[in-house]
């Protein structure tokens, strides 16, 4: 016989809630970034490039960090 397997795990929970949340303060953060480049004395435009170097620099670690636990995966599997 097959045996059932489920999708809705206790791990699958757990990394889906960690994955919400860690999206959710990155979302926080961008939307006050700019208000706070305002405040400490910047113009819009400074603001906006504050903010496009942060999305920039988020993606980019998330990519390396994604792409380097796949790699290191496959390595460790061709061994």
């Amino acid at each position: 016989m097959l045996e059932k397997n489920s999708l809705w795990t206790r791990d699958f929970l757990l990394v889906d809630l960690t994955s919400f949340l860690v999206f959710a303060s990155f979302y926080y953060l961008l939307s006050t970034l700019q208000y706070y480049v305002l405040q400490l004395g910047g113009s819009v435009a400074s603001g906006g490039l504050i903010m496009g170097i942060f999305m920039l620099r988020k993606h980019s670690a998330m990519s390396r960090c994604l792409y380097s636990s796949a790699s290191g995966d496959a390595k460790f599997n061709k061994m």
